[in-house]
């Protein structure tokens, strides 16, 4: 198990992910808004049938682990290239995948491109249309300047104990760049794009999230949506065991 770092960034900086496990399979996460892969997704990793799975769990850039160039994008566009830069990093071809929040969008672009390497898809509460929580409207207002430190606190006592902890760790810029992202008009839009993988795709809902369900009514039938029960939008930290059932199952490694 180790920490890599991927010089794929401006300047010579680094993307940094873990990768550990080995096997003929590849499962890679990319984490939400204000967040870092290992906290989110560590409980889920420690499951005995993943243990032959490779598992890639990277950090966006300006998030976690990674480095924070000023001169960057950080758009979702931006995002999904940057996972493409290092899943060449990492030697990767086919590979499963699996993004939560923002990460469900920048999943969705990155499948896109990369449709005939992608095996299955997993998408938890994804940003499908140009919204946002509390926490990314405040931060489209602006994390620099004079008012920007009365902002950021804003912002920590917006998103509670947990989210904080990893939203106080990502810069202004990667926050102020994200946000202006999520209200981004997209043509074509996600559920477009969405729609013409072929790969199996599958999306998790926590039952008692604030989630916006009308950008799903756009989805074919052949998307699977399974809601989670005493779930919010934290699917894997709020029901960690049925998460866990319902993403293997989908998954369906054989040892």
């Amino acid at each position: 198990m180790s920490i890599q770092a991927a010089p794929v960034l401006p300047g010579g900086k680094s993307v940094r992910y873990l990768d550990f496990g080995v096997g003929p399979q590849t499962l890679v996460f990319i984490h939400g808004y204000g967040a870092s892969s290992i906290p989110y997704f560590a409980e889920f990793c420690a499951q005995p049938s993943l243990h032959p799975v490779r598992k890639i769990l990277i950090d966006l850039p300006g998030f976690g682990l990674s480095d924070r160039p000023e001169s960057y994008g950080y758009g979702f566009e931006d995002f999904a290239q940057c996972v493409a830069e290092v899943l060449e990093h990492a030697g990767v071809e086919q590979f499963d995948l699996l993004g939560h929040s923002m990460g469900g969008a920048v999943a969705i672009l990155l499948a896109a491109r990369l449709a005939g390497r992608l095996r299955k898809l997993i998408l938890v509460e994804p940003n499908l249309d140009a919204t946002g929580s509390e926490v990314v409207r405040c931060a489209r207002e602006g994390l620099t300047g004079s008012e920007g430190v009365q902002r950021r606190r804003e912002l920590e006592a917006l998103a509670g104990e947990f989210w904080s902890s990893t939203l106080r760790l990502a810069s202004a810029e990667a926050l102020q760049g994200a946000a202006a992202s999520f209200a981004t008009p997209r043509n074509p839009k996600l559920t477009d794009l969405l729609n013409g993988i072929t790969a199996p795709r599958l999306v998790l809902l926590g039952e008692e999230s604030e989630f916006d369900r009308l950008p799903l009514q756009r989805l074919q039938a052949d998307v699977r949506i399974i809601d989670v029960a005493r779930a919010g939008h934290n699917v894997m930290l709020d029901n960690p065991g049925e998460f866990a059932d319902r993403t293997l199952s989908f998954l369906s490694y054989v040892p």
